[in-house]
């Protein structure tokens, strides 16, 4: 390392092209930016004014200007976000413009780390998905484990625990595949989190030492305090303060070793928590205070709030009355200054960005100076704008949709529980009159079967319109599951519709376990089979089986020999109350569609195939994730 470096300076200070000098610049302050951070910082600096200015006037050099303010905003993502953001937006429409892809993703990874440091999650997971969907299509895909492990990050930050799951064991899978030991020590402090949230303690503290002992292995101090504050959080949530105060002290000696504003901030809001919670006044105000000087330094509104939180609570217990007032209306004030803020700091982006584009067309316009490329630029804000304006109705379409279907499915609970009391009521009386006539009326008693039969479809409509309403509200964290175990469960439910129609059914090789919620995958079996016996031939053939599919999927199918499903029907098959197969059979459509809800939420997907060739039948099949512990 210090032998490139000294070769790299030799070859600066020879240097006469200036091309040549800007890109020995930005390679000697890559290689320097962890041990000298300020000397990177200046020859970042150097290199982006050599790039922009003086004989590049007219014409930058585009490359080393992007390279140049990726150091930049690299450096500052820590400190000063609103720079930081500045030059990385910069960097990525260069390198955009550029077709740089690994540059690109480097780049989208940044941004993502400032919008998640300063809270605003909604633009991280945006940046975080088209960084996704960069890393799928590169063939080194490098950058893919950081980019599942972020996008977990903030659907942890967003209480998504589910999604927050998903990612993060599959950034722990893909970070194995390439031995990707920090990928890998990243996801095991996020799931350490994750865990502690759904208050199984144990498995937090397992996941958070294995971070912490790979984060040692590896000597990054950084990650070391984040892991050492993950398991503090749990040994304090455990009620061990001890522990916890142990864990939170070495996160901030560390802190301050490396001068990390954000990090000694964090880990002394920690500290003055524990001590808070342990009576000790004075050193909890100590730590507060040292916080709340670093937070108004970093501009970081949240944490301030935090801290005249505490401190106002501190001095109450003090009975210094005065200075308890003074940080209870602070906490007031920046609690209230927080949403502004937010909505400051989007308007802020925006204006970055705007910003960052109109210094793009400017030079664009000196370097090819001409009526046609002005006239296209021109034509080209004008479309954004028209575009902007349409994504701005359709964000509102969306959120009316969103609105209305949470409306229905409240509506659609509460009268689903309304007319149960009644049906029952109903079904009650239709037996007894059953069981009151006389068998020479058997007229009467038709008429009384037919209302209980009636009861009883109307109870299934009930239930399931209940399991669709409570699939969307709630939020589970998918667990192993033995499929073979609940399709033996969902055969049981379907005993009287076995009986009556005698189906042969096969259940063709190995079921791996897959990560699911057991309850609801019973309900898709439970559904999945009926609409085969219903549907198939005479009698019913049905096979199930299962397969292992790229991506640590598994894929789950049924097959029947009925007379298939028009194309024509298919695509409406999976929408609730409405039947794909027109076969005369009664129902109300409901089934198909709890599969679909269901299987989504547990992040896989449904699919059917279908000749429509009698005989032939239909293949219905959906993935999961495959449980690979």
């Amino acid at each position: 390392m210090n032998e490139t470096i000294r070769d790299l300076e030799t070859n600066l200070e020879n240097a006469v092209d200036p091309h040549q000098k800007i890109d020995l610049m930005n390679s000697l302050a890559e290689l320097v930016c962890a041990t000298d951070p300020q000397r990177a910082a200046e020859l970042s600096r150097k290199a982006h004014e050599l790039a922009t200015t003086g004989e590049f006037a007219s014409q930058p050099y585009r490359a080393g200007a992007a390279l140049a303010a990726l150091n930049l905003g690299m450096l500052n993502s820590d400190s000063n976000y609103e720079l930081a953001l500045y030059y990385l937006l910069e960097a990525r429409l260069i390198f955009e413009n550029l077709n740089n892809q690994d540059r690109m993703v480097e780049t989208l990874n940044l941004i993502s780390r400032v919008y998640i440091y300063t809270a605003d999650y909604s633009r991280a997971l945006e940046t975080l998905l088209t960084q996704l969907s960069i890393t799928d299509r590169s063939p080194a895909n490098t950058y893919r484990p950081d980019t599942l492990n972020n996008i977990g990050l903030v659907y942890l930050k967003l209480h998504d625990l589910s999604s927050a799951f998903i990612y993060l064991i599959k950034a722990n899978q893909a970070a194995q595949e390439i031995s990707n030991n920090r990928v890998i020590a990243d996801s095991l402090r996020n799931l350490c989190s994750l865990a502690c949230q759904q208050q199984d303690y144990q498995k937090a503290i397992d996941y958070g030492q294995k971070s912490l002992a790979l984060y040692q292995e590896m000597k990054n101090l950084t990650g070391e305090v984040d892991a050492l504050l993950s398991l503090g959080e749990t040994y304090a949530a455990l009620g061990e303060y001890g522990q916890a105060n142990q864990h939170f002290n070495r996160a901030l000696q560390i802190a301050y070793s490396l001068a990390h504003p954000r990090l000694v901030m964090e880990s002394q809001i920690k500290v003055g928590s524990i001590h808070l919670q342990q009576g000790q006044s004075r050193a909890a105000e100590s730590a507060y205070l040292q916080a709340l000087d670093i937070a108004e330094e970093l501009k970081v509104l949240q944490s301030q709030y935090v801290c005249h939180q505490a401190l106002a609570e501190i001095y109450k217990r003090q009975s210094n009355w005065e200075h308890a007032l003074y940080h209870f209306e602070q906490f007031h004030t920046l609690k209230e200054s927080v949403y502004n803020e937010q909505t400051h700091r989007r308007i802020r982006n925006y204006e970055i960005s705007y910003q960052v584009e109109v210094a793009r067309r400017e030079a664009e316009i000196q370097e090819y100076r001409n009526i046609a490329l002005q006239r296209e630029i021109a034509e080209q804000a004008r479309a954004e704008q028209a575009l902007s304006q349409v994504n701005a109705e359709l964000r509102a379409r969306i959120q009316e949709r969103d609105d209305l279907i949470q409306e229905l499915e409240a509506f659609s609970h509460t009268v689903a529980h309304d007319l149960k009391n009644p049906l029952q009521t109903l079904t009650f009386s239709a037996q007894i009159l059953l069981r009151t006539i006389s068998p020479e009326n058997s007229g009467l008693a038709g008429y009384a079967q037919t209302i209980l039969d009636t009861c009883k479809s109307m109870n299934t409509i009930i239930d399931e319109l209940l399991l669709l309403a409570s699939v969307r509200r709630e939020d589970i964290l998918p667990q192993p599951v033995e499929m073979k175990s609940v399709i033996d469960q969902a055969l049981k439910r379907l005993d009287a519709l076995v009986q009556e129609h005698q189906p042969v059914i096969q259940l063709s090789g190995e079921f791996p376990e897959a990560l699911g919620y057991a309850p609801w995958l019973e309900d898709v079996w439970a559904n999945l089979i009926a609409n085969a016996i219903q549907y198939g031939g005479t009698p019913p053939l049905i096979i199930i089986s299962a397969d292992q599919q790229p991506d640590s999927m598994v894929r789950f199918s049924i097959q029947d020999n009925g007379n298939g499903i028009k194309p024509e029907d298919q695509e409406s098959l999976f929408t609730a109350f409405s039947q794909g197969r027109k076969s005369g059979r009664r129902g109300h459509g409901l089934g198909l569609s709890i599969v679909q809800r269901i299987v989504s939420k547990l992040g896989g997907e449904v699919m059917v195939q279908s000749t429509n060739e009698p005989g032939m039948g239909s293949v219905f099949s959906f993935t999961l994730l495959q449980n690979t512990k």
